[in-house]
């Protein structure tokens, strides 16, 4: 089985195709790598958070 690829947080905010804002994914991941399925669940987390918030 093949490990998946891993990003910097960097690399994920330039990324055309990852999704989402450079903003919103700097300011959710850590200065680490990530998997892209990671940095969605990680994203996706703090975006639930903040509408359980409102």
């Amino acid at each position: 089985m093949e490990k998946e690829a891993e990003f910097s947080r960097e690399q994920l905010m330039k990324s055309k195709t990852f999704g989402h804002g450079s903003d919103l994914i700097g300011a959710v991941l850590e200065d680490k790598l990530y998997t892209k399925k990671a940095a969605e669940k990680e994203i996706q987390a703090y975006l639930t958070e903040e509408r359980k918030e409102n």
